[in-house]
């Protein structure tokens, strides 16, 4: 599935290499996002 993502945000046909670029971008913005979550401290009541 990932690989297909890949081929449709291609800007060529047949190549993967910037869809998968684009995607894994994406993906280590997202961890970026989810690791600033939990770093964050806990507010209690």
């Amino acid at each position: 599935m990932l690989y297909a993502t890949a081929l449709a945000l291609s800007p060529s046909p047949g190549t993967a290499n910037t869809g998968f670029t684009w995607a894994f971008f994406a993906w280590g913005i997202g961890l970026v996002f989810v690791i600033a979550e939990r770093l964050r401290p806990i507010r209690g009541p």
